[in-house]
C-alpha cells in the first residue's frame, strides 16, 4: 500500500463498487485479496473503469463466440491480467482492431484473449514485432500463423531473449524443423532445463 498512497485518499464508494463488481464476476476472496495486495491501484481509479472494460470484454466474447460462458472467461482474464482492466475502451478497441487485421476473429479471437488477455493491453508495435518474428521463424503463411498462436497464445508475450534461446535449442540442438515446432508451440512454455532434460532422457 505504501506504493499507492492515493488508495487511502480515494472515495470509499469507488473501491466498494469495484470489489462488488469483482465478486459478481466470480473472483474468489483469495484472488481478491491478492489483487488488493499486488494491484492496489485498480481500487482507486475512475469509478466504473473496471466495469466498463469488463462489459466491453463481455460483449466482444459474446459477439465472437455466443455459446461460451463469457462470465467465466472474464473472471479468468481478471485474475491473469488485472492491468487490462485499468485500460481505456479506446486502448482495448485499438488492440482488438489490430488482432482483427491479423485475421484473428471468432472463436480464435476468444481463445487468444482468454489465455493471453495481455494481447488487448500491450502496445500494438510490440505485438506486430513479435508476430512478424514468430511468423518468420516458423515459416508460416498468415492463416497457419493464426492457428499456431491459438494453440499457445502466451507466446506473443515472451521476450526476444527467451524466444531466441528456445529457437536455438530446438533447431540447432534438438534438430526440429520449423513445421514441427509450429504444430506444438507449447514447447515454448517449458524452460530450457526442462527441454534439455527431456532431450537427454530420450537419448536423442
Amino acid at each position: 500500500m505504501q506504493r499507492v498512497p492515493k488508495f487511502f485518499t480515494s472515495a470509499p464508494y469507488i473501491s466498494e463498487s469495484i470489489v462488488q463488481y469483482m465478486i459478481g464476476t466470480g473472483v474468489s476472496s483469495k484472488n481478491l485479496r491478492n489483487l488488493l495486495i499486488f494491484s492496489p491501484s485498480l481500487f482507486y481509479r475512475v469509478k466504473g473503469r473496471p466495469q466498463q472494460i469488463g462489459n466491453l470484454l463481455l460483449s466482444i466474447i459474446q459477439e465472437h463466440q455466443p455459446d461460451v460462458d463469457a462470465t467465466s472467461i472474464l473472471a479468468h482474464m481478471l485474475r491473469n491480467d488485472i492491468k487490462l482492466f485499468n485500460r481505456t475502451e479506446k486502448e482495448v478497441k485499438r488492440n482488438l482492431r489490430f488482432l482483427n487485421e491479423l485475421g484473428i476473429e471468432g472463436t480464435n479471437l476468444v481463445k487468444i484473449i482468454h489465455y493471453c488477455p495481455s494481447a488487448l493491453r500491450i502496445g500494438t508495435d510490440f505485438l506486430q514485432q513479435r508476430w512478424s518474428y514468430l511468423q518468420e521463424r516458423f515459416e508460416l503463411e498468415d492463416k497457419d500463423m493464426v492457428e499456431c498462436v491459438v494453440k499457445y497464445p502466451r507466446i506473443l508475450t515472451h521476450t526476444d531473449d527467451k524466444l531466441k534461446e528456445k529457437f536455438d535449442f530446438l533447431y540447432d540442438t534438438a534438430g526440429f524443423r520449423p513445421a514441427d515446432i509450429a504444430k506444438n508451440p507449447r514447447l515454448f512454455e517449458r524452460s530450457i532445463p526442462h527441454l534439455k532434460g527431456r532431450y537427454e532422457f530420450f537419448g536423442i
